[in-house]
């Protein structure tokens, strides 16, 4: 929190909290003060694993964010309420003075601004209000590297402060992912949910940060009145045991497009032949975060859904089709391989993981008695298609399958050979085509991952690149094709299929959305993908697409 200063004639603590400092997160700062506040706890958590040396700790002054938090608390309670506001934040070494003027941006794992607002009946409301945290990360090589095969895609650059308003303060940068907790009292989980994925996307962020008074004047929402209101149902956050209502999903896409922002929304009620992972998968991918609706009897919640794991020596995508499952098909997704999201919920704290197959629905959902995922909102940029990336996927892989078999290709051009037999024979399982789908506003970076050539040494004339560039519209959906082993072990790719981002549905539906694949061999230019096909000088395997703007892990497995 970059415009908040510690109380004038308050000291700023510096505490050491090293291996040799003999300090408890827990007994010394968790449990004391902040009622074992689950949230930083968690922080607390990554900041040992991350070996944090040390912390600082201040007292704030009220500033415009914390008075809107206070105001809004005593209206809702209708007498006065008491707010304390303290920031944490956490460094990687401890400098020998004991003066944390000597620290710098690369030192700073994270920081979290909490609020303790004490309220007319006894009772106490303990919440982080803002926090930035690195990705889970190690120390290694010069620098911090996210761990291996963790890929929390929306992450951006915050600033903070440290020291009292004037001369005597210093400003910090840190990389990560926005967190912030319900009170259960003038904001809920999805107040938490929409400031966590706005804040954090490097595609999405607003001009301004987005707060909870935002939100709820956004709304409407009078706490004269109370934050429930009449038609108000569901999106109910117990963190405190109290039930001051929530939002419904329609009013989650509301302030969404009130904020000039679209979104992609599944509802896995109606819809439940959508699997959750392979709508939202896309998404995430292209750094575009995910409110996720998870449910029981009983339960309703929601997180922000910012990135996943993959485990590239997973089973069960292969063993699927190897020992014929149901249902058989010629193509995969790469979300197969995602064995968690990572996302953030405001119960529990920031980059926890998610088992995928922890809330799928194996049954309809409105008839699951276990936690299953119950809808979607995918936050996209203003002027997307309403066409959602799963489907894009889905097309486009058809459209892949089908001039693979309409093509003979060249003896010498082994893998499209390759990717030709099994769907000539119609068995589906020994070789099934991968898909993997992202979202890109760069046509510059698109062109460049052919700079290195393909695994034969075959590369893209400078014609054909300046070609591309001209064709490619200034935002698209890559899908691209591979093969399970090629996917997972090589993180490679044999071709790719685009979608402009921002077709009409007929244009989606007719195929004039789709302006460009090449293959091992072949590519096809133009709207529609007209014939005749052209050649394609690379027959080879080239790596996979990256956004490159989030961390990249020390190693891939």
């Amino acid at each position: 929190m970059n415009n908040a200063y510690a109380q004038p004639g308050t000291r700023i603590d510096l505490v050491p909290c090293g291996p040799t400092a003999k300090h408890s997160f827990f007994f010394h700062l968790v449990e004391p003060e902040w009622r074992g506040n689950k949230p930083l706890h968690r922080l607390c958590s990554l900041m040992r694993k991350m070996k944090a040396e040390c912390y600082t700790v201040e007292r704030l002054e009220t500033n415009a964010e914390i008075a809107e938090e206070h105001d809004a608390a005593a209206v809702r309670c209708k007498a006065p309420v008491v707010t304390t506001a303290t920031r944490f934040t956490f460094f990687r070494r401890c400098p020998l003075s004991g003066d944390w003027r000597e620290l710098a941006n690369p030192d700073i794992l994270a920081y979290a601004v909490l609020l303790r607002q004490d309220l007319p009946d006894g009772k106490s409301r303990f919440f982080i209000l803002e926090s930035v945290v690195r990705p889970p990360a190690i120390f290694a090589e010069g620098g911090l590297h996210t761990v291996s095969n963790y890929y929390p895609h929306c992450v951006r650059s915050f600033e903070t402060i440290i020291g009292h308003s004037g001369p005597d303060s210093k400003r910090f940068t840190v990389v990560g992912s926005f967190f912030c907790q319900q009170n259960d009292l003038t904001h809920v989980c999805a107040h938490a949910a929409l400031r966590t994925a706005m804040n954090s996307s490097p595609t999405l962020a607003l001009p301004d940060k987005l707060t909870n008074g935002k939100i709820n004047s956004l709304l409407g929402i009078d706490h004269h009145e109370g934050i429930t209101a009449a038609g108000r149902q569901r999106r109910v956050g117990h963190y405190n045991g109290d039930n001051c209502g929530g939002l419904t999903d329609p009013e989650i896409v509301d302030v969404i497009e009130k904020l000039g922002r679209k979104s992609h929304y599944a509802n896995f009620a109606d819809r439940p032949s959508v699997e959750y992972a392979a709508y939202i998968y896309p998404l995430v991918e292209s750094q575009l975060p995910v409110i996720l609706a998870i449910d029981r009897p009983g339960v309703s919640h929601v997180v922000t859904v910012l990135g996943h794991t993959l485990n590239t020596d997973r089973w069960e995508p292969e063993a699927k089709l190897g020992y014929g499952a149901f249902p058989i098909s010629k193509h995969g997704s790469s979300a197969a391989w995602a064995d968690h999201f990572i996302i953030s919920d405001d119960n529990f704290g920031m980059y926890v993981t998610l088992p995928s197959d922890m809330i799928r629905n194996f049954l309809v959902p409105e008839h699951n008695p276990n936690l299953h995922a119950s809808s979607a909102i995918g936050i996209i940029p203003a002027g997307l298609s309403e066409i959602p990336a799963y489907l894009v996927e889905a097309f486009a892989a058809r459209v892949v399958e089908a001039i693979i078999v309409g093509t003979t290709p060249t003896p010498d051009n082994q893998w499209l050979n390759y990717l030709r037999e099994p769907l000539l024979s119609g068995d589906s399982r020994p070789r099934s085509l991968v898909c993997r789908t992202v979202l890109t506003e760069s046509k510059s970076r698109y062109v460049a991952q052919f700079q290195a050539g393909d695994n034969k040494g075959d590369f893209l004339p400078a014609p054909m690149k300046t070609r591309l560039l001209a064709l490619l519209p200034d935002r698209f959906w890559v899908t691209e094709i591979t093969l399970p082993d090629l996917y997972t072990a090589n993180k490679h790719k044999l071709g790719d299929l685009i979608t402009k981002a921002d077709s009409s549905v007929d244009e989606f539906l007719s195929g004039d959305a789709r302006v460009f694949c090449w293959l091992p061999g072949l590519s096809r230019w133009g709207a529609g993908l007209p014939d005749p096909q052209e050649p394609w000088p690379m027959m080879g395997h080239v790596p996979l697409f990256r956004h490159g703007d989030a961390p990249s892990p020390l190693l891939e497995w």
